[in-house]
Formats: structure tokens, C-alpha cells, sequence
């Protein structure tokens, strides 16, 4: 294969809707590690904290049911 004809296919199988950032982060998201790191960090951690301090009220609860970070 001539080398303009072959660049131009490396190019375009390449740039096939790849969207790296996109890739990125749904493997993130969908990491079990991640999962992991997030329960303990904030399940385990931070709403336990935040409860005790009185600072999850009736008010806020609901924002924090939205996000996932209340049950």
C-alpha cells in the first residue's frame, strides 16, 4: 500500500468516534476499586461524621438521597 493511502486509513481508524475522555470516565465509574474507595471514603466515613454532627437535617437529606450518598 502506497504511504499517503495508508496514512490516511491509519487516520481513520484512529478517529472512529474514539472518545478517550469519555472511555476514561465510565471506567471510572464503573471500577469496582472506585466503588470501594467511595463507600469507605463517604458511606464508612464522612456521613457517619456529618449525621453525628447534626449537620445532615430534614433540610438536606433529600439532596443527599439524590446523589446516592443516603440511604
Amino acid at each position: 500500500m502506497e504511504p499517503a493511502r495508508r496514512e490516511y486509513r491509519e487516520d481513520f481508524a484512529f478517529e472512529m468516534g474514539w472518545d478517550g475522555e469519555k472511555i476514561w470516565r465510565e471506567s471510572v465509574k464503573t471500577s469496582q476499586t472506585t466503588k470501594a474507595f467511595n463507600s469507605f471514603l463517604f458511606q464508612e466515613n464522612l456521613m457517619p461524621r456529618l449525621v453525628r454532627l447534626g449537620l445532615i437535617s430534614d433540610r438536606v437529606a433529600p439532596r443527599y438521597r439524590e446523589i446516592g450518598l443516603l440511604d
